[in-house]
């Protein structure tokens, strides 16, 4: 059984978060407060639910102890998002959520009845715009529905907005959106994903392209806005000719099948970027990841800071 938790996030509207800090003899309140979503919210969710994961160390033992596989009670937090597991319903509803409800009690939060569900891995659940489920024996996590209709209507809405605007300017309004949206997604199953978002964002453009050119037949407007681009055709690419220069500048839109899918690696939790001690895992692990074979892991670090390979 999987509990999802969230608090409000984007598209709510804004508000003003105020709190207290406590010390060991003192409370002291803040008048002032921070707008819930602004760039320093994940930092201050971070500092709020520091703890979360040794609170339930605490009532249900270490991660690798007996006590704690019994019971299968495990935490995936990102900011104010999480979701904790567990064996059966019955414990997260009766020992997880009550201490839980506890420890934000104590910050002076609560819980949200509408985001907070229960639900078996087998039916599936939304987190973090992507959807984990259970298939069988295969655990399977792939791009909500949420996130691809998200996606597919932003593009949508942009070339309609720019109906009469050139197929370069369009291409650079496109491109930062589907890159951005591709590189999240490339590290789980999202391959038929892909397909499927390249292949609805193509009707759109060749849908534009129509649009313009009524009295064109359908041969000249693909050669005019549809080329071969190395080995791919029907490629959406624009020519811009320099007078000046003399010289051709093309401009292609990006396809998420053109990412490579590839596992995400864990950092070791030890691991510090800021620490000149782990400069030298961080600089390898990001040669082999930019790589496309492996290389032997048999690399001299200090030993009190390794905890797992690569």
């Amino acid at each position: 059984m999987v509990a999802e938790i969230h608090s409000h996030g984007k598209g709510h509207p804004p508000k003003v978060v105020e709190g207290r800090v406590h010390r060991k003899t003192k409370v002291l309140s803040c008048k002032m407060g921070n707008t819930a979503g602004g760039i320093i919210s994940p930092t201050l969710a971070n500092i709020t639910l520091d703890g979360l994961e040794g609170m339930l160390t605490k009532h249900f033992g270490s991660k690798d102890s007996k006590k704690r596989k019994s019971s299968s009670v495990h935490l995936i937090r990102y900011a104010d998002d999480f979701i904790i597991t567990s064996k059966t319903k019955e414990i997260l509803a009766e020992k997880v959520m009550p201490l839980l409800e506890a420890f934000l009690s104590e910050r002076g939060l609560t819980l949200s009845k509408e985001k907070t569900s229960m639900t078996h891995v087998k039916e599936g659940f939304d987190f973090l715009s992507q959807n984990v489920r259970k298939y069988k024996t295969s655990l399977i996590i792939k791009p909500s529905k949420s996130s691809i209709k998200n996606l597919l209507n932003r593009v949508r809405d942009e070339i309609k907005k720019n109906r009469a605007q050139t197929q370069a300017h369009l291409i650079d309004l496109l491109n930062p959106l589907i890159r951005g949206w591709g590189n999240y997604h490339k590290s789980v199953c999202a391959r038929k994903t892909f397909e499927k978002v390249d292949h609805e964002i193509f009707q759109a453009l060749w849908r534009w392209s129509k649009r313009r050119h009524p009295n064109k037949g359908l041969r000249w407007i693909k050669d005019k806005y549809f080329k071969i681009h190395g080995r791919q055709s029907w490629c959406f690419v624009s020519k811009l000719k320099y007078k000046n220069k003399n010289s051709v500048e093309l401009k292609k839109l990006f396809k998420t099948t053109s990412l490579p899918i590839r596992r995400h690696r864990k950092i070791i939790a030890q691991a510090n970027p800021f620490d000149k001690e782990w400069s030298r895992y961080f600089a390898e692990r990001a040669r082999k990841y930019t790589m496309s074979f492996e290389t032997s892991n048999n690399h001299s670090f200090p030993s009190h800071l390794i905890a797992k390979g690569l």
